[in-house]
């Protein structure tokens, strides 16, 4: 079934002394953005936007990334409507946002990157506590004072050399 927008009427506003009068629409001039140029915003009380609607398909998207931007960026609950543009949106349909073969693939090469990471972090932090002076308690202070020597001492004979 479409849906039926409500009529605007206009509105007549006269002065305090019921001499002049002026007949406009009652409409407020608002300004919105995508969810595209919401990344990395927050939407709410004490931030440049703090009202946000986000319309969703019913259709389910394959790769629903917009959507999950979008309501993400909203501080509260309070601040956040949900509008379902082309029928009435499921509690299921709204819930299986982010859900899916692709997804599960996505979030298992994210948590492999993120074990790499953090097996390559632990590798470089050793090396630069190895490289501590004092060899019978080294630490990470040390080896990053030992790595900054090495880095101003090389810079130095570079700039020596030219």
């Amino acid at each position: 079934m479409p849906r039926m927008g409500l009529p605007v009427a206009p509105v007549t506003l006269t002065c305090e002394k019921g001499c002049c009068s002026a007949t406009t629409m009652p409409l407020r001039v608002c300004k919105a953005i995508t969810g595209h140029k919401s990344q990395g915003q927050s939407i709410g009380e004490g931030h440049a936007w703090t009202k946000a609607v986000v319309g969703l398909p019913c259709k389910r998207n394959k790769t629903p990334g917009p959507e999950q931007v979008s309501v993400s960026r909203a501080t509260s609950l309070d601040v956040l409507a949900i509008n379902d543009t082309d029928e009435q949106l499921t509690y299921e349909q709204l819930m299986s946002i982010g859900k899916g073969s692709a997804y599960d693939k996505r979030r298992e090469f994210e948590e492999t990157i993120r074990d790499f990471a953090e097996e390559t972090q632990r590798h470089f932090r050793q090396s630069i506590v190895d490289m501590d002076s004092n060899r019978d308690s080294p630490t990470f202070n040390g080896g990053f004072d030992a790595v900054v020597r090495l880095y101003r001492s090389h810079l130095s004979a570079q700039n020596n050399g030219s």
